[in-house]
């Protein structure tokens, strides 16, 4: 009896991943559709150029969305490789948070669309606190069930900044949702910061021996 629990609760861990993944390639794809093509009568002059300037402020979004998503799809991918095992615990949180990313599409079309209005932006800042917030729960469950190599994980100066750098963006989106309603900029910048910073670390991972 106690040898079958282990198979009972345990999951495929490539299987959950490349489902996952799978996620990952469709939303990304998704968020290019919300830019939408300029609908002219006739070409005429500079009227398709004016249009066209229109899709700037979408198009500038869908590029840090699109890039926060990769940044996302990396924290990810690290987690796996940390991992020794996969539960349907585990699995089960996974599923929430494909359900946040399968909303970002949205959120985002609609906070850059409306880049001007403190309650699109307030939506797409709750959407990314919760992706924020669901990876630190990815990562203290499988701590807390001693589902990863803590070894490896401990001795990374890599993974030490990485953690450093969750945290301190998942406050800053703390703090930039009552802001967003002074200014609705503000959870729009540091979205963008988000990506930026997480790619030099990326860049530079070389450096972090261990």
């Amino acid at each position: 009896m106690k040898e079958s629990r282990p198979n009972f609760i345990s999951v495929d861990k490539e299987r959950l991943a490349t489902f996952i993944d799978a996620i990952f390639a469709i939303v990304m794809t998704i968020m290019i559709l919300e830019v939408k093509v300029p609908e002219i009568g006739e070409v005429s002059g500079g009227n398709l150029r004016h249009e066209l300037h229109k899709t700037i402020v979408p198009f500038t979004g869908f590029l840090i969305s699109f890039f926060t998503v990769a940044i996302i799809w990396f924290d990810h991918h690290d987690l796996f490789k940390l991992i020794n095992a996969a539960t349907k615990g585990f699995a089960l949180l996974n599923f929430v948070f494909v359900a946040i990313i399968a909303v970002l599409p949205f959120s985002s079309a609609l906070a850059w669309q409306y880049a001007g209005d403190s309650t699109a932006t307030f939506i797409y800042a709750v959407n990314i606190l919760l992706i924020s917030l669901v990876i630190g729960a990815l990562f203290y469950y499988v701590n807390y069930f001693k589902l990863i190599n803590r070894e490896e994980a401990g001795k990374s100066r890599f993974y030490a900044m990485k953690r450093k750098l969750n945290v301190l963006f998942t406050g800053l989106m703390i703090l930039a949702l009552p802001l967003t309603y002074v200014s609705s900029y503000v959870p729009l910048i540091v979205a963008g910061l988000t990506p930026l910073t997480h790619s030099l670390l990326i860049l530079f991972s070389s450096r972090f021996k261990s």
